[in-house]
């Protein structure tokens, strides 16, 4: 017994102390900055969280469990069993196989003191155990259930986000989900490759919904979109693309209208060079949400009389625009990228090429870039120069407008194509 190995044996209690005195002393004298601070709260709240998870709790029990176990197993046993039980691996192995109640028996108790510590060992073990696996199952089925709810966070870069359930909203995700390959509007999309819904859905509804996209690796998020809290779940910080649509539940479309303008403000204020898309329901309420910075702002029922007169002067119209737009069938208008070696060549080069290609040629289209605070600042530092920087830093913005989307409708066969133009073509884009 004189020469069993105990955890004492390691590291000696004083050994310790003295370190834990000059980890202290050291603490004491070092001075961090602020960007430490926020690393080192940040790490421990996480630390915090970790502490209060159930299952790093049952973890930490089962391996303390294994620990005392294990050393008396390794007291009881060393003396009659020396050639077994000569470590505190070898006991904690055993321990472990008591536990789990696996029971190899290359190894068992002799002695009266060991076999009793083994019961306990093997009665602490199933009782443990089976809280291991009850915790694990109720992590997994609460993520699972929360997720489903909408109540998790999101963490995704560069994703879409679409704000609001109604028929356009579902007619959004059916578009996207049917886009084909060739596109390049499916292109950019699929590049993203995630998308999140935000509202205050039925569960059922949303069940069905995950399963339904999830071409589109849709995750849904539970909230009111006004709300900068729920936005934030949401990622939209880190957002690519944000969808406004009207709350059709408020059922007054001022209310609709407000709601919308408010969102657009807190979707800007998060994310300044998100690209915001929204819908509003009265053509009044457009001016402001331009003011609000939103990037393209559609009316409700902006076309409705166009498309009434065409039914009734020329049917053939609000036919054709169906086709084209629906997403269903082969004759449908995209954006498609420009071959490089099209660059400074003419349009009609290009229609020729398209028309090769069963392809008709519709215009070109483009990603106007804004003035930057570069382009107006002059080179020599003056007062007024340091005042126009310090006012766009205050905006926490680098331009003067937002990036507009410029479309030129059945060009000049003479004109050039640039870099950055893309076509406008009506057809199927799969042959590309």
């Amino acid at each position: 017994m004189a020469n069993m190995p105990t955890v004492t044996h390691i590291i000696h209690p004083k050994q310790i102390k003295r370190s834990l005195r000059r980890a202290v002393e050291k603490i004491k004298t070092f001075h961090l900055t602020s960007q430490q601070k926020k690393l080192w709260s940040a790490t421990v709240e996480s630390g915090r969280k970790l502490i209060r998870n159930p299952l790093f709790k049952v973890v930490v029990i089962l391996l303390l469990a294994l620990l005392v176990g294990g050393q008396a197993i390794l007291w009881a046993e060393h003396s009659a069993q020396g050639d077994k039980y000569n470590n505190l691996f070898t006991a904690m192995y055993w321990a472990l196989v008591s536990m789990t109640t696996v029971g190899y028996g290359d190894i068992a108790p002799i002695t009266m003191v060991g076999r009793v510590i083994a019961m306990l060992v093997i009665l602490c073990g199933v009782v443990l155990i089976s809280f291991f696996t009850a915790t694990v199952s109720s992590v997994l089925v609460t993520a699972k259930i929360r997720e489903g709810s909408g109540l998790d966070d999101v963490h995704l870069k560069n994703h879409m986000v679409i704000c609001g359930w109604s028929r356009i909203a579902e007619q959004l995700l059916d578009t996207l989900a049917s886009l084909p390959t060739g596109d390049t509007i499916s292109a950019i999309f699929h590049q993203r490759t995630e998308c999140v819904l935000i509202g205050e859905l039925d569960p059922v509804l949303v069940t069905n919904l995950l399963a339904r996209y999830k071409v589109l690796n849709l995750h849904y998020v539970r909230g009111n979109w006004t709300d900068e809290a729920i936005l934030k779940r949401a990622s939209v910080q880190f957002a690519q693309t944000v969808v406004l649509l009207p709350d059709e539940s408020l059922k007054d479309v001022d209310e609709m209208d407000k709601k919308t303008i408010l969102s657009t403000l807190s979707v800007k204020a998060l994310n300044h060079q998100v690209r915001l898309v929204t819908h509003i329901m009265k053509p009044e309420n457009k001016l402001f949400l331009e003011r609000a910075q939103a990037d393209d702002v559609l009316l409700s029922d902006e076309f409705t009389g166009y498309l009434l007169a065409s039914h009734t002067l020329a049917n053939g119209i609000p036919y054709a625009m169906q086709e084209m737009l629906s997403g269903e069938g082969s004759n449908r208008l995209s954006t498609v990228q420009i071959p490089t070696g099209f660059r400074g060549k003419t349009v009609g080069e290009l229609t020729a090429y398209y028309a090769n290609k069963r392809l008709i040629f519709i215009g070109l289209s483009r990603q106007e870039n804004p003035l930057a605070a570069a382009d107006i600042l002059s080179a020599d530092s003056s007062a007024l120069d340091d005042f126009i920087r310090r006012k766009f830093e205050e905006a926490r913005r680098d331009t003067l407008q937002e990036t507009r989307t410029k479309v030129r409708l059945n060009p000049s066969p003479e004109s050039v194509i640039h870099e950055g133009d893309l076509a406008l073509v009506l057809g199927d884009t799969t042959v590309l």
